[in-house]
């Protein structure tokens, strides 16, 4: 494939308007279907054949058999119990949760299927996977990118985020997500003081755990319990979020997690259980991968100013926790992603395409 020409005005609109119709479709993780039938419709008109996994992915290859460069977008949001979605233009700006992240990556997904099929797959020298995928956000753990990867015939993997196109992201962390739950019998706060309390041996593990983590990030989230103030807790919970690029690091935390509760359990008294609730692999291009070069060839070339490395977790992960070399190219600036105000500039979409476009055509034309 030559060097793809620059994105027109008239294709980025119509990338703005699927990224509008898209992000009126609600799709909080695991419930993807009904968007996921509107990218496999647009697929399908444009004459490829758009199948759906066992996963609900919508999958469709361009350019015949053999190892392919996958090339995917989710079609997740995080806004669970948002059953309706109405995007409002202002100029170049685009207001609507979930926008950004990910709804423009997905029609960046279609713009390129539409440079693909229109330059014909005679063009490519090895097959592109268009990926739209499921459970990206949060407890989703990346569900659906590791099927793409687990089902084999994948060499390379380009994620397609909305936002971000400032950034450079050759990879991101791994992250173990547990629910901690503590119990006790509990009692009166006077009466029965000193007897084992569960919020009492949350707060002392959690404050152990904060104080000497293993890892890079980690967070603590969920808070809860039961009970008055006057009376010792029964009941207390939360969410602990660890973070590393090492993915021994984070084995050694969980390791280290298990001896702490063993230990705060037996000095209060205290049951305590862990449940693992997120297990997401993470990891890093090596800073001279040619897929990192070309990405950093498409995007000097396009204008774009150098930038530092940005690490953020993404569906390149599920690829790179697999062994294969993964990075994620932005489209657009996004702010306030995860928020009901979020808004994406659309001035410079289609610098951001094109740079998704030279780079699949570095990749694999």
């Amino acid at each position: 494939m030559d060097v793809p020409p620059p994105t027109t005005p008239d294709e980025a609109a119509a990338c703005v308007a699927e990224a509008i119709a898209l992000c009126e479709i609600p799709a909080p993780t695991g419930a993807e279907d009904a968007r996921a039938r509107e990218v496999a419709r647009r697929l399908t008109a444009l004459g490829l054949d758009a199948r759906g996994d066992a996963t609900g992915n919508v999958l469709a290859r361009v350019g015949g058999d053999g190892p392919a460069l996958a090339v995917a977008a989710h079609l997740d949001t995080v806004f669970a119990g948002l059953d309706e979605v109405r995007v409002w233009r202002d100029g170049q700006l685009l207001h609507g949760p979930g926008i950004g992240d990910n709804a423009l990556g997905l029609a960046g997904v279609l713009h390129l299927a539409r440079r693909l099929t229109g330059a014909g797959a005679g063009a490519l020298r090895r097959p592109v996977l268009l990926a739209a995928t499921v459970a990206e956000e949060g407890l989703g753990d990346l569900r659906g990118a590791r099927a793409v990867v687990a089902a084999g015939g994948v060499e390379e993997l380009i994620a397609v985020e909305g936002g971000d196109l400032a950034d450079v992201i050759p990879g991101g962390p791994g992250s173990v997500r547990v629910r901690i739950a503590c119990t006790a019998p509990g009692g009166h706060s006077w009466a029965d003081r000193g007897a084992p309390s569960a919020a009492h041996a949350l707060l002392r593990l959690l404050g152990e755990v904060l104080a000497e983590p293993g890892v890079e990030a980690v967070n603590v989230n969920g808070l809860a319990s039961e009970g008055q103030v006057n009376a010792i807790a029964p009941r207390a919970e939360a969410l602990l979020d660890l973070r590393d690029l090492d993915g021994a690091r984070l084995d050694a935390a969980r390791a280290a997690l298990e001896r702490r509760v063993a230990a705060v359990a037996g000095a209060t008294g205290a049951g305590i259980a862990l449940e693992v609730v997120g297990d997401r692999p993470g990891g890093r291009l090596p800073a001279d991968h040619p897929l990192l070069a070309d990405l950093l060839a498409v995007r000097a070339a396009a204008g774009l100013p150098d930038a530092e490395p940005s690490l953020q977790s993404t569906d390149a992960n599920a690829a790179l926790g697999a062994g294969l070399p993964a990075l994620t190219v932005g489209l657009a600036r996004v702010l306030g992603a995860h928020t009901l105000a979020e808004h994406a500039d659309v001035s410079e979409l289609a610098t951001g395409l094109d740079v998704l476009a030279g780079l699949v055509a570095r990749r694999a034309g």
